[in-house]
């Protein structure tokens, strides 16, 4: 049987160097689940599990299939968004899901779970054009690599575009002491003209 290991595959967006570089990212395809509250930490950890129940019952459902390749689950990620006109943020869970999973399989997985009443869906966002780059240490001392990132672009002929980012927890937080997490940092760029 076929196995997809994107640590193996897809370093490159995974298992960034903590310099950082510019890269494309195709349209990777993500389960997202949406908001049910406010910003909170109780709602982000709660989400996030949530999340990775949704996202492991999809990959049972497809395994029993016998059709499709099996495959490593996929890290969560964050995509946190800010408005240009104010100082409000939110966010929003995803992880990503092989091309091959579809709307069928994520309704099984949803109606395995009981008493769920959070809502989930599938979305392919467009390709874009990012800078990437990881960070190791604490969330709270994330600003220096963004920063860092974009004075990397603005030496490269690049800007940001906005002020949303993206996380991908490859040490999961819950597991691991603030100094031990990496997380990889991106953000959409594009050339200045």
């Amino acid at each position: 049987m076929i196995y997809y290991d994107w640590r193996k595959v897809e370093k490159q967006f995974y298992f960034p160097s903590t310099k950082p570089y510019i890269l494309k990212k195709p349209a990777f395809q993500y389960l997202i689940i949406k908001r049910s509250k406010a910003l909170s930490m109780e709602s982000f950890i709660e989400e996030m599990e949530l999340l990775l129940a949704i996202s492991k019952a999809i990959k049972l459902k497809s395994n029993q299939t016998n059709k499709n390749p099996d495959y490593q689950l996929f890290p969560i990620e964050c995509r946190w968004i800010q408005s240009d006109s104010s100082k409000q943020v939110d966010f929003q869970l995803m992880i990503r899901q092989p091309q091959f999973i579809n709307e069928k399989l994520l309704q099984q997985a949803v109606l395995s779970k009981n008493n769920l009443t959070h809502q989930f869906f599938l979305k392919k966002p467009e390709p874009t054009l990012r800078v990437f780059c990881l960070h190791k240490g604490s969330y709270h001392t994330e600003a220096d690599c963004l920063n860092k990132m974009t004075h990397y672009c603005q030496s490269k002929g690049y800007q940001r575009i906005g002020k949303d980012y993206e996380e991908i927890y490859v040490a999961d937080f819950r597991n691991h002491t603030p100094k031990q997490l990496k997380t990889v940092l991106s953000f959409e760029i594009e050339k200045t003209t």
